[in-house]
């Protein structure tokens, strides 16, 4: 039971610190000269939310929806400092779907809500509606179904 125990710590630890890393990547990425004030803070974010997607591979459900509450935490963040470009809502959709079961009741909620922002923000590329297609193919043809109007 021990070996468990230290692992799933080891976790939780490896997890903080890619934290503790997207907050000093953050503040890094803010001072970079050759990039713009624009450009590091979406790419620090959306470093965040690749972070959060990549967590998937864990065995715990708890550390699964902890990284889903810090993806949702930090796409909240980028909204109020920048606007989301389309690699962002292609990251989110990943990561909901890696983190949250089909099945589950925040999925469908979750997804469509960050859809009309991306529709709303004009980010609904190609690319988007790809992912979109992947994750969620109704919700996907209901807004071919919107945009074909």
């Amino acid at each position: 039971m021990q070996p468990v125990m230290l692992q799933r710590n080891r976790k939780c630890q490896v997890y903080a610190a890619i934290s503790i890393w997207s907050i000093i990547g953050l503040d890094l990425f803010l001072t970079l000269p050759n990039i713009s004030m624009l450009h590091s803070q979406i790419y620090a974010f959306n470093g965040v939310l690749s972070a959060s997607a990549h967590t998937h591979h864990t065995r715990f459900p708890e550390e699964r929806l902890e990284a889903f509450t810090i993806l949702v935490s930090t796409f909240l963040l980028l909204r109020e400092w920048t606007e989301p470009n389309d690699s962002t809502y292609i990251l989110f959709f990943q990561a909901c779907e890696r983190l949250l079961p089909k099945g589950h009741r925040l999925y469908e909620q979750v997804i469509e809500t960050v859809v009309y922002s991306c529709v709303r923000d004009g980010q609904m590329s190609a690319k988007v509606m790809h992912a979109l297609h992947n994750i969620a193919p109704d919700l996907a043809q209901q807004f071919e179904k919107i945009d074909a109007k």
